[in-house]
């Protein structure tokens, strides 16, 4: 992929080793929050490497409040440590299935997993 497609992504970053670490992304069109709360399926969370590799496939999510405000959110837990366990940039979307009868699948966002000062 080319360096420029990665440049135009937001960025969220995260400490490695984090295993209880939430992550909220709001879903939006031309600058506005999405109402999501009609969406009658599963919320899931995908990561990949930058070489398309999946990390995690299909992450249990959640809304963070009732869906109206467009936020999306995945707990980070002891399961899915692999997600966090060494420094890297993963390509990562949320899909929300059931919503306006099809799945709305996020634009994709880079997650860093920083390096943590160890003591």
């Amino acid at each position: 992929m080319s360096q420029e497609y990665f440049q135009s992504m937001p960025v969220f970053e995260i400490p490695e080793d984090s295993t209880a670490a939430i992550l909220r992304h709001t879903i939006t069109s031309d600058g506005v929050a999405d109402d999501l709360s009609s969406a009658s399926g599963d919320k899931l969370f995908y990561a990949t490497d930058e070489d398309g590799v999946a990390v995690v496939s299909a992450i249990a999510s959640a809304f963070f409040t009732d869906g109206s405000d467009g936020k999306v959110q995945v707990q980070m837990s002891a399961a899915t440590a692999v997600v966090t366990n060494g420094p890297r940039d993963l390509i990562c979307e949320f899909e929300i299935q059931g919503f306006n009868g099809g799945n709305l699948v996020t634009k994709p966002f880079i997650l860093r997993v920083t390096k943590r000062a160890k003591v």
